[in-house]
């Protein structure tokens, strides 16, 4: 009897363990609109431990470590007064190849800020926009799409040519927001 009891117990943790870590790396599953605009947010926790500064202190050197000297960054701004980085960046999405574009690339531009609170920190990834760069018989086009027109739930319901490269845009941008946020919350998560 106390064997089935222990076997059950160890069933039970591992499966509070397993869906823990399976919500950390899926935590944006929608894309969300605030007031017309495409804005992912979420509150990351950190060790109550820790000061305001020291959570401060952490994240400027995760910021410096992760984007200073990348060539796909266009900027990153550091107040020490408001506790929050800002990094603005791009990044290539890899989409399933199209038969009838030929070659394309797909690049995406976006903001983020991570704000200390006093529990944690909240990151927001915001300002996304797509380009979109093809090349066909050795000549190159590019198209730039935002996001609110690209990747929402409205833009994906329309049916049209474009709607195959929406829903890859979407799940790819999905998978590089949560890549984004398991990094902050894995490196937190070390300091408690």
């Amino acid at each position: 009897m106390r064997k089935n009891i222990l076997i059950v117990s160890i069933m039970l943790l591992l499966s509070f363990y397993l869906s823990a870590q399976q919500s950390s790396n899926s935590i944006f599953a929608n894309v969300p609109v605030m007031s017309g605009r495409v804005v992912f947010q979420q509150f990351i926790p950190a060790d109550n431990s820790l000061s305001a500064d020291q959570k401060y202190s952490l994240l400027t050197k995760w910021a410096k470590d992760n984007y200073s000297g990348n060539r796909m960054v266009s900027g990153i701004r550091f107040n020490e007064k408001e506790r929050n980085v800002t990094v603005s960046a791009k990044t290539e999405l890899v989409l399933p190849k199209s038969t009838k574009e030929g070659e394309s690339k797909l690049m995406m531009n976006y903001r983020f800020d991570v704000a200390v609170t006093n529990g944690g920190l909240i990151l927001t990834v915001r300002d996304i926009t797509f380009q979109k760069i093809a090349s066909t018989n050795n000549q190159s086009t590019s198209k730039v799409y935002l996001a609110e027109e690209t990747i929402t739930d409205a833009s994906i319901a329309a049916s049209d040519e474009e709607k195959e490269f929406r829903i890859s845009t979407r799940n790819e941008t999905l998978a590089f927001v949560n890549s984004l946020y398991d990094t902050l919350f894995q490196f937190f998560s070390k300091k408690s």
